[in-house]
C-alpha cells in the first residue's frame, strides 16, 4: 500500500485500531492527523522517530461542529484526502 502524498485523518487515535491504523498508515508514507479528544503527544512521537509523519487534532468527532475543528487541523491544499472514522463499541 502506498499513501504518499496522502493524508490520513484518523479519529480515536490515541489508542486501539485507532492508533495501530496511525502506524500503519505512517509507515506507508501517509501524513497522519491522529484525532483524539487525549493528548497523544507520546504516540506523535513515536510515529515521527521511525520516520513518519503525524500531527495532533484535539478533538471529539462525536460532537456537532467538531468537523469545522478537525477541518482546521488540515490546513493543507491540494493533496488528496483520505478519511478514517473507526467505530467504537460506544458508537453502536
Amino acid at each position: 500500500m502506498n499513501l504518499k502524498n496522502r493524508i490520513a485523518v484518523i479519529t480515536g487515535a490515541q489508542s486501539g485500531i485507532g492508533l495501530a491504523t496511525a502506524f500503519l498508515f505512517a509507515t506507508e508514507g501517509a501524513e497522519t492527523i491522529l484525532v483524539d479528544i487525549r493528548d497523544a503527544g507520546r504516540e506523535i512521537e513515536k510515529i515521527q522517530q521511525k520516520g513518519g509523519s503525524a500531527h495532533f487534532c484535539h478533538a471529539d468527532h462525536r460532537s456537532a461542529g467538531q468537523g469545522k475543528r478537525i477541518g482546521a487541523c488540515l490546513g493543507h491544499g491540494g493533496k488528496r484526502r483520505r478519511l478514517l472514522l473507526p467505530r467504537r463499541r460506544h458508537d453502536r
